[in-house]
């Protein structure tokens, strides 16, 4: 008896490097299906679209060959409900490293997307399906936040023609995305959460003096050696309204020990003034918090609370943290951009203490950024995970080359003075410990790259941006090409350079009057300015 058939939708995919199923374009997907079901057994994908004119799919085998070398991808025929963003004509992106670059996400991941979205949630955690991918997509402000980093990037539901339809036998293979209820995060209610939560003061002014009273408390422990383990266990008390000046008293008393090495004891008795460091600059209670982790996460060595001068390769997370960020108190309904935690509740890592980045405001949980920065390893600057804004001074992963420039007598087209020519040089080389696979070789295709800027005087001061950035190894960086998706290539690194020297056929010339404020942005964003 002849098995039922259904309608389903059908995309044929390749597999890549990280063996994760990459689909083809509808219209790539059109031809090979029409030469599938005309029995043909090789396709040509130029003839759908041009820049795959080096490749070819045989369909008898399921490998797609390039004309150019030796390497065979395999490609499978996969079914998708109708129901699914093939179907639909739609398609989910996130946002690349250069502005208009927009990448899919994987056929499965874009399927559960779609059904979570269809259903008016405001986010789904992609890692509860599929563990490879820690993501968190925010559908309030279509983002997408790597949960190990705190990473943010847009995303998008764009429209393309939608995948070609087909019919299969019932029992055939579908891919359908799980139930809404496998992939919604269950409600914290452990004893210890319940507990937490009672314990929350409804007084904004007494919890900061709470988190004032910790803050001197744990300092105190790491700096006192007469402290007793047993004095610490005995029973904590409510706040009074009089304890506020013992914890602003207490915090200042350990400041001013910590800024001037002396070994006075901390105050016993509430009511004497604030002690103020050498200098005679009065500590204000934000300044205080900000200095938060010397007993939890110590470096071995005293710091003064209000020394800021360092040296670059010896700037460590306090000091950032010291510099440019500020204890705050939660805004009622704000969420932590990288825990995705309501900011009045305890981090994901740990503490509740928030903080606020100085420059931009955007507030976080203080642990958050501490698991962010160690995970990333970027302890020479802080970057906020809502804007990208940049503390600090960001080095790069440029592997070592050579930067040099020269005058030519000849203007760029639009432009009437002279021409500076800068001359960037890499050579092969080996893969560091900041690099995505180290130990391998590292490929430079397209060296000596050859730029341009007009040497007037904006284009003068983009050129002493562009060395720094050169300095500090933010030109260049190590992995996936964005033009053949070669893996292990030097690559641009999001600076947008001119490299046409007589016209702009190409996009990569000039005239283009907004080129020079766009690179001095782009520029900002890495922190050189």
């Amino acid at each position: 008896m002849a098995s039922a058939m259904q309608q389903v939708v059908v995309v044929w995919e390749w597999e890549n490097s990280h063996r994760r199923w990459r689909p083809y374009s509808p219209q790539v997907v059109q031809l090979l299906e029409r030469a599938f079901s005309k029995g043909l057994k090789s396709v040509f994908l130029g003839d759908a679209e041009p820049l795959l004119s080096n490749f070819s799919v045989n369909i008898t085998t399921l490998r797609q060959l390039c004309d150019s070398s030796d390497r065979e991808l395999v490609v499978r025929r996969q079914f998708y409900l109708p129901s699914s963003p093939a179907g639909r004509g739609a398609v989910w992106q996130w946002a690349g490293d250069t502005p208009g670059e927009w990448h899919s996400y994987d056929m499965d991941v874009q399927c559960l997307v779609e059904a979570v979205w269809s259903l008016g949630e405001q986010t789904v955690d992609v890692s509860n399906v599929f563990a490879h991918l820690p993501y968190i997509i925010n559908f309030c402000n279509l983002t997408q936040v790597k949960k190990t980093s705190g990473f943010v990037r847009q995303i998008r539901r764009a429209q393309q023609a939608a995948y070609p339809l087909t019919k299969v036998p019932a029992d055939e293979f579908v891919f359908q995305p799980p139930a809404i209820e496998e992939i919604r995060r269950p409600p914290a209610t452990s004893k210890k959460k319940e507990k937490d939560k009672k314990r929350k003061d409804s007084s904004g002014t007494k919890k900061l003096m709470k988190q004032l009273t910790r803050l001197s408390s744990r300092i105190a422990d790491s700096l006192d050696p007469d402290s007793s383990p047993a004095a610490s266990r005995q029973p904590s008390r409510r706040e009074s309204a009089d304890s506020a000046a013992t914890a602003v008293s207490r915090a200042s008393a350990v400041s001013a020990r910590l800024a001037g090495g002396g070994s006075t004891r901390l105050p016993a008795a509430a009511g004497r003034p604030p002690a103020r460091p050498p200098d005679g600059r009065r500590l204000s209670v934000a300044t205080i918090s900000t200095y938060i982790s010397q007993s939890s996460h110590s470096s071995g060595r005293s710091l003064c609370l209000m020394d800021t001068s360092y040296r670059e390769d010896e700037v460590t997370l306090e000091q950032l943290l010291l510099m440019y960020t500020s204890v705050v108190l939660p805004a009622a309904g704000c969420v932590c951009c990288i825990c995705r935690y309501q900011l009045a509740e305890r981090s994901a890592y740990g503490d509740d203490l928030v903080i606020q980045l100085n420059g931009c405001g955007h507030a976080i949980h203080l642990d958050c950024l501490r698991a962010m920065v160690e995970t990333t390893n970027q302890v020479q600057y802080l970057q906020c995970p809502a804007c990208q804004a940049i503390y600090g001074r960001k080095i790069g992963k440029q592997p070592p080359g050579r930067m040099s420039t020269r005058r030519l007598p000849i203007p760029l087209p639009g432009h009437d003075c002279d021409t500076i020519e800068i001359f960037y040089m890499i050579s092969p080389g080996i893969q560091g410990p900041e690099h995505p696979h180290p130990g391998r070789p590292y490929k430079v295709r397209g060296f000596p790259r050859i730029c341009y800027l007009p040497s007037n005087p904006q284009g003068r001061k983009v050129l002493r941006l562009l060395e720094e950035a050169w300095r500090r190894r933010l030109i260049f960086t190590v992995g996936p090409s964005h033009t053949t998706g070669e893996e292990d290539c030097v690559t641009w690194n999001g600076i947008h350079h001119k490299t046409e020297l007589h016209g702009n056929s190409g996009g990569h010339g000039y005239p283009d009057p907004g080129y020079l404020e766009r690179v001095t942005d782009e520029l900002r964003r890495q922190g050189v300015e």
